[in-house]
């Protein structure tokens, strides 16, 4: 772990170089780096250089909730619409020091509109407490009214040139219950998946079928076949095929491709403030959007390869055609499957440079406790946390010690 007081000389080439140097000297070190800085979000992302990072998760305060008792705080503003504004400013930073090909993620949730005060835990013994507030009554919101802030931070995130390729339900089944008799519980928030280009890295997550899926003729309806006229290749031999075998059932060993409702229970962490999100919520971004091994030269990602083949489950001929493959990670199965698509990683793609690999950068600028970068190193990533709370930066430095030795980085 390393603490640093000034962001202007970190780069990747020297995350590079203090990771070499770590593992030369210190065998049981591990060979990722964790970099954490006590400041406001806007101010330290100005210092970081451009395209350094690879992936940004992060939870910035709800608007009108809690006060945290820190100067320069996010949060309490007087309007959502100043809220909103100093969001998409930081963002706009987040988005210069993410790389081309990176995405950021952000876990936002709503409030309702009035004048009661706000979630707190003053008799909270350890950690850091907070304090009651009287929120600001709305002008343009009626009271009671949800407030769709996480909808008017998407719209603006959009409008200021950020792609946002999901709107991620994350489902509570444990979530906290209200004593509010006229409306119904809320037990979801949204987790914003959002891209700087296009084309970015991701790799495909799965998940297990919980309930019977449909039979490839409903799925893709074979009767209107001119919609496929134009395919060519292995995707129009496939779809042949199954329109003459209708009555076979398909399945991909690795389940289906991962739904955007995430069920996903609370991890409480009794030292820290209350927006302490689970470590499995944070699992899913980092393995799918932050690359585990990137070339220390030429700075490419190294991708799975895969092979799928279709393998007979039912005596029977079905011909030399289930052999095809690739069809799995579209169409699935039940207990009645005859044919299933096995999906297998044959290994890793090589640039060729032959310089040695580095884990991605996660960055957390709203990093509280430390969640974020506790999953990243647990995954072999490197990190980078800001947090405007010196309390929260003990709480993350305590947290995370026991998960990499802590020395002070040498920067020239």
């Amino acid at each position: 772990m390393y603490l640093i007081d000034d962001f202007v000389n970190l780069t990747l080439s020297a995350v590079i170089d203090n990771r070499r140097r770590l593992l030369s000297s210190n065998s049981d070190i591990m060979s990722d780096c964790i970099f954490l800085h006590n400041g406001d979000a806007l101010t330290e992302l100005k210092r970081l250089p451009s395209e350094l990072v690879d992936c940004v998760i992060c939870s910035p305060p709800y608007w009108g909730l809690r006060d945290y008792k820190t100067e320069g705080q996010i949060g309490l503003e007087p309007t959502f619409e100043e809220y909103i504004n100093k969001l998409i400013a930081i963002f706009s930073e987040v988005k210069r020091v993410l790389k081309k090909e990176g995405s950021c993620w952000v876990v936002l949730g709503d409030t309702y509109s009035g004048m009661k005060v706000g979630n707190t835990n003053n008799k909270q013994k350890n950690g850091v407490n907070t304090d009651s507030f009287v929120k600001q009554k709305s002008e343009t919101i009626p009271e009671k009214s949800l407030c769709m802030i996480p909808s008017r931070f998407a719209i603006s995130m959009i409008d200021s040139g950020w792609i946002l390729r999901n709107d991620i339900i994350w489902h509570k089944p444990n979530g906290m219950p209200s004593s509010a008799k006229d409306r119904f519980t809320i037990d979801y928030e949204h987790v914003f998946f959002f891209t700087k280009s296009q084309k970015y890295y991701f790799e495909t997550q799965y998940e297990q079928l919980d309930s019977k899926p449909h039979k490839p003729g409903n799925l893709l309806a074979f009767n209107h076949m001119d919609n496929f006229k134009n395919t060519s290749g292995y995707m129009k031999r496939n779809l042949e095929y199954m329109q003459k075998h209708p009555d076979r059932v398909w399945y991909n060993s690795n389940g289906r491709i991962k739904r955007s409702v995430w069920k996903i229970t609370t991890q409480p962490y009794k030292m820290a403030h209350f927006a302490v999100y689970p470590e499995k919520l944070i699992e899913i971004p980092v393995k799918a959007t932050c690359p585990e091994f990137i070339c220390d030269k030429c700075n490419k990602p190294r991708n799975k390869i895969i092979e799928s083949v279709l393998h007979q489950t039912r005596p029977g001929n079905h011909g030399k055609d289930s052999q095809l493959a690739d069809v799995g990670h579209r169409l699935y199965s039940n207990l009645d499957k005859r044919l299933i698509a096995e999906r297998t990683e044959k290994g890793l793609s090589d640039c060729g440079c032959n310089t040695g690999f580095h884990g991605g950068i996660v960055l957390d600028c709203f990093m509280g406790s430390g969640t974020t970068g506790l999953v990243a190193i647990k995954n072999a990533r490197n990190f980078i946390g800001i947090e405007i709370n010196a309390d929260y930066i003990r709480l993350a430095e305590k947290r995370l010690e026991p998960y990499i030795k802590q020395e002070k980085l040498v920067l020239t």
